[in-house]
């Protein structure tokens, strides 16, 4: 197995904090529907969503740089080539960085008319589709046919939406009376358990796609790194469960606290996942996101 170099490392990061920035997105667009809790509680929430985008105008910037330096292979200066950068933006991950500029900014654009007392929920949508729709436009999954990629870009929706949701269920968990919280916790497990049931056929089909054979999970590096993310998915499943059926419940008769940390558990392991998804399409596999 050849060893990654300084570029795919550094390009592993940047992924990490792009799939980040797009969960926070999701996130808050999910959570602005079902946060209800105070004001003090939706202006975090606002917050959430600002430094999500923030993240994500940061980002792609990065990303792209790391592009060109990767193809220049000559020190961090060849990442300034702008003949090379030019040609980049021309191809279709210059359409898959300027989806996800326009979604940050339109999250920012929603934060500040939200803040004034405006409707725009519908611009959190709106910029949840574009972010989580670049995911879907580069690398193996670009050969996937118009059914599959659908199905694939529904599995990124919900995947990134429930990781985006994960902080400010945290958060509400440390501020939100508990019969608030409950009646939260609740309506997002319902969604949760629609967004499993997309989640979990449209992985399934990916993964056939991408592999020949079952044995190549253990016997090719992209085989186990994508075993390894699929445990972790489990991970997050089984703590999503017991929050569900068991801390939720008894949030009345004890309190808050030993649900606010399964979820920080959650939150653990939703990082190792967007690791491992960043890894998969960097180092062990095609590249995309």
């Amino acid at each position: 197995m050849t060893l990654p170099d300084g570029w795919e490392l550094a390009t592993v990061v940047v992924k990490v904090l792009m799939l980040a920035a797009i969960a926070g997105i999701g996130g808050s667009s999910l959570l602005l529907r079902l946060f209800r809790l105070s004001a003090l509680s939706v202006q975090a929430l606002l917050r959430y969503a600002q430094a999500s985008a923030a993240l994500g105008l940061l980002a792609v910037p990065l990303w792209l740089l790391l592009q060109v330096g990767g193809i220049n292979q000559s020190g961090l200066s060849g990442m300034f080539d702008m003949t090379m950068a030019a040609l980049l933006l021309q191809s279709t991950l210059g359409w898959v960085a300027a989806l996800r500029i326009v979604a940050c900014a339109v999250v920012l654009v929603a934060v500040q008319r939200l803040r004034a007392g405006r409707a725009s929920l519908a611009l959190f949508t709106v910029a949840t589709l574009l972010a989580c729709s670049s995911v879907v436009m580069t690398g193996h999954i670009s050969t996937l046919s118009i059914v599959e990629r659908a199905l694939l870009l529904l599995h990124v929706l919900g995947a990134l939406t429930w990781i985006g949701s994960l902080y400010p269920l945290q958060h509400a968990c440390g501020v939100a009376q508990l019969p608030a919280l409950q009646t939260l916790m609740r309506n997002f497990a319902q969604v949760a358990v629609v967004g499993v049931g997309v989640l979990l056929p449209a992985g399934l089909l990916l993964a056939l796609q991408l592999l020949q054979t079952p044995s190549e999970l253990w016997t090719t590096a992209y085989g186990t790194t994508l075993l390894c993310k699929v445990i972790l998915v489990c991970g997050l499943l089984l703590l999503a469960a017991l929050n569900k059926l068991w801390w939720v419940p008894k949030l009345l008769q004890t309190s808050a606290v030993a649900l606010q940390r399964s979820i920080r558990l959650e939150m653990a392991l939703a990082l190792l996942v967007l690791v491992f998804t960043s890894w998969l399409t960097t180092v062990t596999g095609p590249s995309a996101m």
